[in-house]
């Protein structure tokens, strides 16, 4: 399962003192924001009565970072981890954190944010959360609905809630935009049927049966022992709408194909129409005939460029939440081809598609491609192999982007969950680190990274002393 990094930001404006209603809410509700009750217990470890009062305030919201005040609330197993962030943005424009100042004597507006970093895609806690944020803010801001309302929804779980009073970040890559404007590609999404047929295509045998048939321009049934596959391939790939069963007319003098009719049936109908072999002159009826394969339309269109690889792309991407609109199929950009670019949270991933095995040949012309438009992730499907000159060649050449190889589509969606993985972990670092300066200069951001299984390089790697333990357990259980 791939992780999920959730960031909303509430449309209005909220005040200090809201937030601190907000955390109250969530204490009564049997949430724990585990960053204020340590920073609570680090004060009172003091011994000087510092826990609670004005001056621990102050020295929590002067440190420098993106958020002002924020708060983390942790999932059972650690699934998840919910975040509550409030930005201060002063009257020039700058953020807290920032290295602008001003001298502005207006007052600051300040931004509520909150969101989840799961690790298996579904956040459990954000909703009712959520829910309670709302009830807080439905009290004070005259554009939501009263209290009566705001009963209502939370009633009915909020459903859509965060779509009116939310925005959802996203985190967007500038090459990925740029490039869009540069080439030709297509991004509709798949049909229903497109779909199913993709799937079919996924099972090699199957696709080798259609392939055969469009390149022949088709098959006779008698013949399909010839191949690997039976009748019951045939029915399905039928059933599926790749291929048709039609009836075709032999002539009995030349043994070639004549005619091709839906059905048996329809002899009769040519027979009253009078028509007959243009080689022999005999009714169709009276000529050979025998079941015949041919590809649908629908085939054919899948086969070309192999589309259907592109299909079950897309349908992986959109199962992990990428949006259909930030995925590029078939890019062009003058002589160069690209099967698909995809910005995964902010980073720029190549696919290569193959039908084929990926050759040394192949290589040379990705690696041309990878130094022209700089890609994060290399993403290499075939349904064949990778041949082991090519990854020989790519070891020696050690490309700057993470490279992946898939080798049989069986391993597509494992990989697209690692890619997926590896770009979500950087982000969910990222936001993690907006904490740091919350904990009294502790990084608890590494800790948690480990916990929720998000790989931190070498030297970000960190230690602590001992007498730190008694502090970390008020987070964390070690």
């Amino acid at each position: 399962m791939a992780m999920r990094v959730i960031m909303r930001r509430y449309k209005g404006e909220v005040e200090p003192q809201d937030y601190s209603n907000i955390l109250e809410s969530l204490r009564v509700a049997g949430f724990r924001p585990r960053i204020s009750e340590a920073n609570s217990a680090y004060f009172a470890a003091l011994g000087s009565g510092l826990e609670d009062t004005p001056e621990q305030a102050t020295f929590l919201t002067q440190q420098s970072g993106r958020y002002r005040e924020g708060d983390l609330i942790f999932g059972p197993d650690w699934g998840e981890i919910v975040y509550l962030g409030v930005e201060e943005q002063r009257p020039s424009g700058s953020l807290l954190g920032s290295r602008r100042r001003t001298s502005s004597t207006a007052p600051a507006k300040y931004h509520l944010e909150i969101g989840a970093i799961t690790r298996d895609g579904e956040s459990r806690l954000l909703v009712p959360i959520q829910e309670k944020v709302m009830g807080i803010l439905a009290k004070k801001d005259r554009h939501l609905p009263d209290s009566a309302m705001a009963g209502a929804l939370e009633a009915v779980g909020l459903a859509t809630t965060p779509d009116a009073t939310w925005t959802d970040l996203i985190w967007e890559n500038k090459k990925f935009d740029g490039l869009s404007t540069q080439g030709s590609f297509y991004t509709a999404e798949s049909t229903p049927e497109q779909k199913a047929a993709a799937a079919l295509l996924g099972e090699k045998e199957l696709w080798k049966l259609c392939s055969a048939v469009k390149a022949s321009g088709g098959l006779l049934l008698k013949n399909l022992e010839q191949t690997a596959s039976g009748p019951e391939d045939a029915t399905r790939l039928e059933v599926a709408g790749l291929l048709c069963k039609e009836r075709v007319i032999i002539c009995r003098n030349t043994k070639k194909p004549v005619a091709r009719i839906p059905e048996a049936g329809a002899l009769e109908n040519l027979d009253r129409e009078g028509t007959r072999c243009a080689s022999c002159g005999r009714k169709f009826s009276e000529e050979l005939s025998d079941e015949f394969l041919s590809p649908t339309s629908l085939c054919k269109e899948l086969l070309d460029h192999s589309r259907w690889m592109s299909v079950l792309l897309l349908e992986h991407l959109k199962s992990i939440g990428v949006p259909m609109e930030r995925v590029m199929v078939e890019f062009r950009e003058g002589s160069e081809e690209v099967d698909a670019f995809v910005d995964l949270d902010g980073q720029l991933m190549m696919v290569e598609l193959k039908d084929k095995e990926f050759s040394l040949g192949h290589a040379y012309a990705l690696a041309a491609r990878i130094s022209v438009y700089k890609p994060n992730q290399v993403l290499i499907v075939t349904t064949d192999k990778v041949a082991m000159d090519v990854k020989n060649h790519f070891e020696r050449a050690k490309p700057e982007p993470r490279l992946a190889y898939v080798e049989g589509l069986a391993g597509l969606r494992a990989q697209i969950d690692t890619a997926a993985n590896a770009a979500r972990s950087e982000k969910a670092m990222t936001l993690l680190g907006y904490f740091d300066p919350l904990t009294l200069g502790f990084g608890i951001s590494k800790l948690l990274a480990s916990k929720l299984g998000i790989a931190v390089k070498p030297h970000e790697a960190f230690t602590l002393g001992a007498g730190f333990d008694n502090y970390l357990t008020t987070y964390v259980s070690l």
